[in-house]
């Protein structure tokens, strides 16, 4: 019975500093309400892109994998979010539009980069070059049909 009792009392002390979380760990973790409603706000703007460019998608539920394939894109924003910005900082800037479009834009950028949304008609359009030269394009040269035989008819 004591070594039962021993055993769990040396268990717990060689857990309990495995448990503990730092101050350092603590300040930054984001409350899952947070988390949850920033992921969502974001595949909310996707969609809304995607809407854009696809008006014929309107009133269409999104298949499973296009969800997935969201929810993944967003989450990868938000990782990057939290590992970049200390709860603090984010929670005093949340309501300053600019700051939300500048920072969600950039990392979503990345993470469109990354190929999250691969397939689904969103991505970065490169940017135009600062280079002076610009290649103008070949003249086409019409050359004449050849000429169909007189066999052939066109119906409609």
């Amino acid at each position: 019975m004591r070594l039962k009792i021993i055993t769990i009392l040396v268990f717990l002390f060689l857990m309990i500093p495995s448990i503990s979380i730092s101050a350092e760990e603590k300040r930054n973790i984001y409350p899952n309400v947070l988390t949850y409603n920033s992921t969502s706000s974001c595949i909310q703007g996707v969609v809304s892109l995607l809407l854009v460019s696809n008006p014929n998608l309107r009133n269409q539920l999104l298949p499973p994998a296009v969800l997935q394939q969201l929810i993944s894109h967003c989450s990868c924003i938000m990782d990057k979010i939290r590992l970049t910005y200390p709860v603090e900082e984010y929670y005093a800037n949340m309501h300053d539009y600019v700051w939300i479009r500048d920072l969600w834009g950039r990392h979503g950028a990345e993470c469109v980069d990354m190929g999250y949304l691969a397939g689904l008609g969103i991505g970065r359009k490169p940017l135009p070059s600062d280079n002076q030269t610009t290649e103008e394009p070949e003249p086409k040269i019409l050359e004449p049909e050849e000429t169909l035989g007189e066999d052939t008819s066109f119906q409609g």
